[in-house]
């Protein structure tokens, strides 16, 4: 399989920006844009996209070299970033707020997304990212990087079948059913689940979520398709889906039960 490219995708650096402001707008001031949260959801279809150039630029090497340099590539770049947020914000934390406004569980949660769990922690609390006792909690969206840390485990070992080019076309076929498969069955669970007991039960875990990557995953695989149409065809894809994304971060409400995904 030829890749779509792998150096830099300026389109995708534009939606991500756009999907920080929606986020960034809506915790400011969530009536401004009433769907702005919908934006972590488009950022996990960028990682699923972008996690995906990453192995396929390194397709050509062997299976534990592949799966090796995967993760070092990856904890080089979130190690750093996610250690010194954890310090600064700790810090400022200490400093700034009052012994009394303490929340054990806020401790709890900083020292759980170290190692990537924080999302389990969260969820275990029970806690509604949209009430407003999340917001006093300063690692609350630390839940978005242990999902996608959680992934990382499972896409590359998936992704090995699908993108070598040394197994046969049927090996690789399947492997891409497997994701289509595994993504068709979080989005059921995610609306079932979702439907019986609440948008709180589906919000923080991977198996609820594992959809979104994957359509970054798909979006990737597809683009190699996509890529000798006429420019003027490409460019049209383009403004249809940035027109829908802001339709729907302007128009969609509030979540509440059975409204997600």
């Amino acid at each position: 399989m030829k890749p779509v490219g792998t150096a830099y995708f300026p389109h995708v650096d534009g939606l991500r920006a756009l999907a920080v402001l929606a986020v960034m707008v809506y915790h400011l001031q969530p009536s401004a844009l009433p769907g702005g949260f919908v934006g972590v959801d488009v950022f996990f279809v960028i990682s699923g996209y972008v996690v995906t150039a990453s192995l396929a630029a390194h397709r050509h090497q062997a299976g534990a070299r592949f799966l090796g340099e995967f993760y070092a590539r990856r904890l080089a770049r979130l190690a750093p970033a996610l250690v010194a947020m954890l310090v600064i914000v700790t810090a400022l934390y200490v400093l700034l707020v009052p012994k009394a406004w303490f929340n054990r569980a806020a401790e709890t949660t900083g020292q759980m997304a170290f190692f990537g769990l924080s999302n389990w922690w969260l969820d275990r609390q029970v806690v509604n990212y949209f009430e407003p006792r999340a917001e006093w909690n300063p690692f609350t969206h630390t839940w978005s990087l242990g999902v996608e840390e959680q992934f990382y485990l499972v896409v590359p070992l998936v992704l090995l079948f699908a993108l070598r080019p040394v197994h046969d076309r049927r090996t690789r076929r399947t492997a891409i059913l497997v994701v289509v498969v595994l993504a068709a069955a979080s989005f059921i669970a995610c609306h079932a689940f979702g439907l019986a007991r609440g948008s709180r039960f589906v919000f923080y875990q991977l198996v609820f979520r594992f959809w979104e990557l994957a359509c970054g995953v798909l979006l990737y695989l597809w683009g190699a398709r996509v890529s000798p149409l006429r420019p003027s065809l490409r460019r049209w894809y383009g403004w249809a889906g940035w027109a829908g994304l802001v339709l729907v971060l302007l128009a969609m409400v509030l979540p509440r039960p059975g409204a997600y995904p």
